[in-house]
């Protein structure tokens, strides 16, 4: 009797545990899904908002920041008409004109489609922009605001609506740092090497992502100093392959154009050349130069 009510007893507790296993369980998978379908629907908000402030701009008759955009369309058009593997001495990296070139094969619009895939490329900045800030803070909220903010952002809203080569290597940047992340929080191989392409993308839309790797080259090395301590030569080769990966296409840029007029770094000058002949001269000094951004960066925080 007394080993029967014993029995009896486990089978309850036993089904006891497991109800409040399945309940638990439940009620982690609501959760999940709650936070991402809350995330979800406030990003399909903010892409109507940002539609909305688009075309608005358009509708007061905004069109462009410069005259830069204009010609690398022309560009782009032309390229279309005759695509060719772009080598040698750059002003412009050649993946805009992939990218665009590309499409005005199909849907001859050298205006729109430019506009069409920077709007595109501002809108995978925001995403990724809205995950980064919430992988790194585990806040929807922080986020949330953080993404509003940059939304409307003046900037943002103006580089969102004109194809400058700013929107499109920042959004593989801004990809590439939440795949960083997520590889250094979670030695993720996938994200890795989805970090590696991004940033090897946005080498080839702007010099300036050049200087952006090269920053995250050292903040990695913080990453590989703790993979060496650890012995864990596996994450270390794919480390290296993803390294490889991310300076490809810099590497061959600078060997092409060392073929082409025998210095590597020969792109540096390009502008400095134009603003030469534009201007008539070209006195501005090294200090100046180097404050340039850190002064427009000010500026634009406090304006």
């Amino acid at each position: 009797m007394g080993n029967g009510l014993k029995i009896s007893g486990q089978r309850s507790r036993n089904r006891l545990n497991l109800r409040l296993l399945f309940f638990r369980l439940r009620a982690d998978t609501w959760n999940l899904l709650t936070d991402d379908s809350r995330a979800t629907r406030f990003l399909i908000i903010l892409l109507i908002v940002k539609v909305a402030m688009s075309v608005a701009l358009y509708g007061i008759g905004f069109a462009g920041v410069s005259a830069d955009e204009y010609s690398r369309s022309i560009s782009e058009m032309k390229w279309a008409g005759d695509p060719y593997l772009v080598l040698g001495k750059l002003s412009w990296l050649p993946f805009h004109l992939y990218l665009n070139g590309s499409l005005l094969c199909f849907v001859p619009e050298p205006l729109w489609v430019p506009r069409v895939t920077a709007f595109t490329a501002s809108c995978i900045l925001f995403v990724y922009f809205f995950k980064l800030v919430r992988k790194i803070f585990s806040s929807h909220f922080i986020a949330a605001t953080s993404s509003i903010g940059l939304v409307v952002y003046h900037w943002y809203v103006g580089l969102s609506a004109t194809p400058m080569l700013d929107i499109y290597y920042l959004a593989a940047v801004v990809a590439g740092l939440y795949y960083a992340e997520r590889w250094v929080a979670e030695l993720d191989k996938t994200s890795l090497y989805l970090s590696a392409f991004s940033f090897s993308l946005a080498s080839g839309f702007h010099y300036q992502a050049w200087m952006l790797i090269a920053i995250i080259d050292i903040l990695s090395l913080l990453v590989v100093v703790t993979i060496i301590k650890r012995k864990e030569w596996l994450h270390m080769s794919h480390q290296l392959c993803a390294y490889f990966i991310v300076h490809a296409y810099i590497f061959f840029t600078m060997i092409t154009t060392f073929l082409d007029v025998g210095n590597p770094l020969a792109f540096l000058g390009s502008h400095t050349d134009y603003s030469k002949w534009f201007y008539g001269g070209y006195t501005v000094s090294w200090a100046s130069k180097f404050l340039y951004y850190p002064k427009m960066l000010l500026t634009n925080l406090t304006s």
